[in-house]
């Protein structure tokens, strides 16, 4: 019976050490700013909001797909990959290509913007 107890513990910690790990798009929520562009991600309201190159801009978001580290989602009818580097310090967004533009966008290092 202390066998299956200690099992049964040992997996509702593992459990709740697994349930308490955001997702890669989760993670992107918040701010992030870099030299041309500062972002504001919130999945929650499906907000893109911020300024490029001194131009605001306040769009719908999307999510698409995400896996492991990376996050595809949908903006103003384009899409953007979100790479999270290690640490969730990080991101390296880069405008997918498009019939538009078919190189796709060149990457942008964003870092978060420490609350506070």
């Amino acid at each position: 019976m202390r066998l299956l107890t200690a099992a049964f513990a040992v997996a509702l910690v593992a459990s709740a050490a697994c349930a308490h790990r955001p997702s890669a798009h989760e993670q992107l929520n918040g701010t992030w700013v870099g030299s041309l562009m500062t972002v504001t991600i919130d999945f929650d309201k499906g907000t893109y909001v911020g300024a490029n190159l001194g131009q605001s801009f306040s769009q719908d978001l999307k999510l698409v797909s995400e896996q492991a580290n990376v996050v595809i989602f949908e903006t103003n009818g384009h899409r953007i990959m979100a790479q999270l580097q290690p640490g969730g310090d990080a991101v390296i967004i880069t405008k997918q290509p498009t019939p538009e533009m078919p190189e796709g966008g060149f990457p942008l290092l964003l870092k978060r913007r420490n609350s506070g």
